[in-house]
């Protein structure tokens, strides 16, 4: 009887084939070709850098890299979201909806409309709630930062403001912390599942920046340590381990938010010279104190229009608009996260709207510190603007502004049915930067080709392109 578990694999060119063929290797170097064009690369570079190449190798992007590849690739928000606004909205009602949805798109474009003063508010409320360090506090530290040429200083700085982000979004990771553990439960098997779920239930929900500490100790001394025992238990890579590693970092995150660990890096700071000379007669306890009564969800600029545009999204992303329309919403929630990323450098805004029986959409682009030269004065800073907007029944315009102490220089696009108009326009664009008292240094127009790219506008997308490689 033949030994059947003594399996081996046979070594090329030592089998018992009649056609006897030698292994053999290709070596990547070149060869003294004589065509030219065979050449594909340097001799023997395997790797295929940056994702190219036919074969498999180290993919040399960086994070950043890939983030403004996805910028390229990524639809145009301005685009879809005009589209769906000018006619794709009301037509899945038309075509008949569930009740529910129907009368959330309802809900939403009952809240576009507007007038100019209504307008101008959305504006300055998305601003401010995009800004969250804001006010005569910040704009203190901000100073500090620019004045100290301290690296310690500097380092405790930024380590307050991660603290207090984390205190201000300590509602949202409450709610990241109960949707990981009830990922988690979903996976579990069935003993373990109840425990973790008597456990997860003395969770305290809401709980404010004082009450944080309770829920830490709880999850870090509790709910971590018994998810560990599961996984050395069950050997489970999937998804529970998965969820368990995102509730790691939101705990971490929730810690870092308590408010008596911000309170304490605050009196750190105040041991600095050049800090205490801003920050002289600022009591640590009154301004924690008025920090934890903050409501950083109205700051954030939540409102109804905010909430019924979510409820339309994730009732489209669930495919209720119809399977044929779910990859609209995907590319508008796609562009949106773009654009918040952590790494674009930029302030967004987006104003859907009706305005004067007039339907537009438009996003705004800002860098307002277009070229940083460490000069804190507001009448020294160079802003660099990008507005695109697309009126219904009119078309797609481009506007890019460089402004500097009341002076602008001014370049408009337009749709180019619109080209024996361009007096007119250009009368029109003068009046309202003199309305606004802003001198206009040039004011160039023509007609819109294509759509600007954000890194033709804003070169500092592309500077950190240098940035150390930190993805394999």
């Amino acid at each position: 009887m033949s030994n059947v578990l003594n399996v081996s694999s046979a070594i090329p060119g030592y089998d018992n084939n009649i056609k006897n063929n030698p292994y053999t290797t290709v070596s990547p170097d070149l060869r003294s070709y004589t065509d030219p064009s065979r050449v594909a690369g340097p001799a023997g570079d395997n790797d295929a850098k940056g994702g190219q190449g036919a074969g498999p190798g180290l993919n040399y992007d960086s994070n950043y890299e890939t983030f403004t590849q996805m910028l390229n690739a990524s639809p145009q928000l301005t685009k879809v979201f005009a589209r769906m606004l000018f006619g794709g909205l009301a037509g899945l009602v038309e075509a008949g909806m569930g009740d529910a949805f129907a009368g959330d798109i309802a809900k939403y474009m009952e809240s576009l409309k507007m007038t100019e003063g209504e307008a101008t508010e959305l504006l300055k409320s998305q601003a401010e709630g995009s800004v969250r360090y804001r006010g005569a506090f910040f704009g203190l530290l901000r100073q500090v930062m620019n004045e100290t040429s301290s690296i310690e200083l500097k380092t405790r700085i930024l380590d307050f403001v991660r603290r207090y982000g984390d205190m201000a979004s300590g509602k949202h990771i409450q709610n990241s912390i109960q949707e990981n553990l009830s990922d988690i439960e979903r996976h579990m098997l069935s003993p373990d599942r109840e425990q973790l779920k008597g456990m997860a239930g003395r969770l305290v929900y809401p709980a404010g920046p004082e009450g944080t500490g309770e829920n830490v100790r709880m999850l870090k001394n509790e709910i971590l340590p018994f998810l560990s025992r599961y996984i050395r238990k069950t050997h489970d890579m999937g998804r529970v381990r998965d969820a368990i590693s995102l509730l790691a970092y939101n705990t971490a995150r929730y810690e870092n938010g308590d408010s008596q660990g911000v309170s304490h890096a605050f009196k750190k700071l105040l041991g600095y010279q050049a800090f205490a000379r801003r920050f002289k007669g600022v009591d640590p306890d009154a301004l924690m104190e008025g920090l934890a009564k903050m409501d950083f969800d109205r700051e954030a600029g939540k409102n109804e229009r905010v909430q019924n545009f979510l409820n339309v999204l994730q009732r489209g992303l669930s495919g209720e608009a119809g399977l044929e329309n779910k990859q609209a919403f995907e590319d508008v929630l796609q562009a949106l996260l773009l654009n918040e990323s952590v790494y674009m450098p930029l302030l967004h805004l987006m104003a859907p709207m009706e305005l004067e029986g007039k339907q537009l959409f438009s996003e705004l682009w800002i860098d307002p510190d277009a070229e940083d030269t460490g000069n804190v004065l507001a009448r020294d800073r160079k802003i660099r603007l990008l507005v695109k907007f697309d009126i219904k029944d009119v078309g797609y315009f481009d506007l890019v502004l460089f402004y500097q102490d009341g002076k602008a220089d001014v370049q408009l696009f337009y749709p180019e049915k619109l080209a024996s108009s361009r007096k007119m326009i250009e009368t029109g664009v003068g009046a309202i930067l003199a309305g606004n008292s802003i001198e206009a240094r040039s004011l160039s127009l023509d007609v819109s080709r294509k759509p600007l790219q954000l890194q033709e506008v804003f070169p500092k997308l592309l500077e950190r392109r240098n940035s150390v490689n930190v993805r394999v």
